[in-house]
């Protein structure tokens, strides 16, 4: 993946996922689904989430979405893993 860079949509709703993942984020708005914003964080590879500069660009993300300053849900602050 990392010498062929194909092209690859990845749909999720977590923002640390997307910006881990992709080089170009484009956020919908509900129903019916419209492009709100899109984003091409210049983030440096590999990526790190503890980064603040990752940490900034997920703020962001945050801000755009409205979940700036909200509690997370149990799912967000427990996420599942796999084992």
């Amino acid at each position: 993946w990392a010498f062929d860079r194909p092209t690859l949509i990845l749909v999720t709703h977590d923002i640390e996922e997307a910006l881990f993942l992709a080089d170009r984020i484009v956020v919908m708005e509900p129903n019916p689904g419209r492009v709100r914003t899109e984003v091409t964080p210049p983030l440096a590879r590999p990526r790190d989430r503890l980064d603040t500069e990752f940490l900034d660009w997920k703020n962001r993300l945050l801000v755009e979405l409205g979940h700036a300053g909200r509690r997370p849900t149990s799912d967000e602050a427990f996420p599942a893993v796999a084992i």
